[in-house]
């Protein structure tokens, strides 16, 4: 019951957010001289997080953990300073045991995130902004047992973006940080049964959330 109390007020969330988008987005387009530009993106990213930690006076090695993304993206500049566009991306991630190397647990998925872009600088050569968007993950997880798990990921949240212009046609690009809403659904392969369910809302400025990129523009 709880679950179902989690999931309704997520998809309410949800609705009033992209309601709001929607909106803000038509009151744009209708007050907006347009200056449109098309262009398409290739991005990747990955981080190797490893150390050492203490506890009661003993050191021992943290459990390694590695992430790599990768995709592309296409979108649209309506005016100088707002655009909308859409990303596909594959994520890997992977932890292993610091004590017992042959245990280790992997996450593979596939997102599609249509996003509104509105930058706050806009000059010659850098642009600045946020993208308001939403991420829609599936994929699965599995160890070294080669326990199955499906899982949905559904975020919502703001994504600091930078871009440096070389020339009129080539730039490149760096997201950083996010502020997002997230919905998780985990489910095990031969179990249909069973779920678990996370709602929750989550600040990120880590290695994990630096992503890179190459900008074409027509």
């Amino acid at each position: 019951m709880r679950n179902l109390i989690n999931q309704s007020n997520f998809f309410e969330f949800m609705k009033k957010g992209l309601k709001t988008v929607a909106a803000v987005l038509g009151f744009i387009a209708a007050t907006t001289n347009v200056n449109a530009q098309l262009f398409v993106t290739g991005n990747f990213g990955m981080s190797n997080t490893a150390g050492k930690y203490e506890r009661n006076g003993n050191t021992s090695d943290a459990d390694p953990h590695n992430v790599f993304h990768f995709g592309a993206e296409l979108g649209y500049y309506f005016c100088d300073n707002m655009a909308f566009g859409g990303e596909v991306r594959f994520y890997h991630e992977k932890d292993k045991d610091a004590q017992d190397k042959k245990l280790w647990d992997a996450d593979n998925s596939f997102q599609f995130n249509p996003y509104f872009r509105y930058d706050f600088v806009a000059s010659e050569k850098v642009n600045f902004g946020v993208k308001t968007k939403l991420v829609l993950g599936f994929g699965k997880h599995k160890n070294q047992d080669e326990a199955l798990t499906k899982n949905t990921d559904i975020r919502f949240g703001f994504f600091p973006v930078l871009n440096y212009k070389f020339n009129s046609k080539w730039s490149a690009g760096i997201e950083f940080g996010s502020l997002y809403y997230q919905h998780y659904v985990s489910k095990p392969a031969k179990d249909d049964n069973r779920k678990d369910i996370t709602n929750k809302w989550s600040a990120n400025i880590s290695l994990e959330s630096l992503g890179f990129s190459v900008v074409y523009t027509f």
